[in-house]
């Protein structure tokens, strides 16, 4: 993996070609790699063994295990389940029979908002979104860094992927599918899936083949607009809570 304190970040070019502090250009954004030396003037934070900078502005709260234990961290905003803000240390407890990944993901997949998730074990590091990719999370396979957007993962120019078309894209009239992005070997996490920091890979862990469908199946049609509507209406209230300044 590329040491981040040898090799300037893109970000840092454009940064400096336009006279502005990084941190201001890419306010809260976020680079993940091995390196706990950064050239930005970020906020550094440990997980598993890798090390997440990010910008003091980005929402950043850790994630408990059972044992008092810090073993992830969540960037962004999030609400839980019933729509309350996620903040401070949040604790997630496995089922009986369950392991605590799979009970961050469990959480995680319920959770509603702009974020990211990393949580480590004996396994490794994962890394999951929220189930949109609001808070969008790229990655370079070939150097091992993972950032909130290309600049914030790559020591070189952006090398466009000749499968697209670049301006259609820019424009709004096309997009990039299956995880591709504009750098011909960078790619995106999807949304429901989780990338792993080891291996680089991404495996699908929403929906999964027991998903409760058929209670939403059988709804009646005015019950299911109630029942959205007081969604909307409960998470509304609940990021207006969270995005007030402290």
């Amino acid at each position: 993996m590329t040491d981040l304190s040898s090799a300037p970040l893109l970000a840092q070019a454009e940064a400096e070609a336009l006279n502005v502090p990084p941190e201001n250009l890419f306010a809260r954004q976020f680079t993940i790699s091995r390196s706990p030396r950064t050239p930005l003037k970020y906020v550094t934070k440990a997980v598993g063994s890798h090390f997440v900078h990010h910008c003091e502005r980005l929402d950043c709260h850790e994630i408990g295990r059972p044992d008092g234990s810090i073993g992830g961290l969540l960037l962004g905003i999030a609400l839980d389940n019933a729509g309350q803000p996620l903040h401070g240390v949040i604790t997630i407890m496995p089922r009986a029979g369950q392991s605590w990944r799979e009970a961050v993901i469990e959480n995680v997949m319920g959770w509603t908002g702009r974020f990211v998730v990393l949580c480590s074990d004996a396994d490794g590091t994962l890394l999951l979104t929220d189930t949109v990719g609001e808070l969008g999370v790229v990655y370079d396979p070939e150097t091992g860094l993972v950032g909130s957007t290309l600049p914030m993962v790559l020591h070189r120019p952006i090398h466009p992927d000749p499968n697209f078309d670049h301006d259609k894209v820019a424009e709004s009239r096309g997009h990039y599918t299956l995880g591709f992005t504009k750098d011909v070997t960078c790619r995106r996490v999807i949304p429901n899936h989780a990338l792993d920091l080891e291996t680089m890979r991404m495996t699908r862990v929403w929906p999964l083949s027991d998903a409760p469908w058929q209670s939403a199946a059988n709804m009646r049609f005015d019950d299911a607009v109630d029942r959205l509507i007081a969604i909307l209406r409960r998470n509304t209230l609940g990021f207006m809570i969270a995005t007030q300044p402290s």
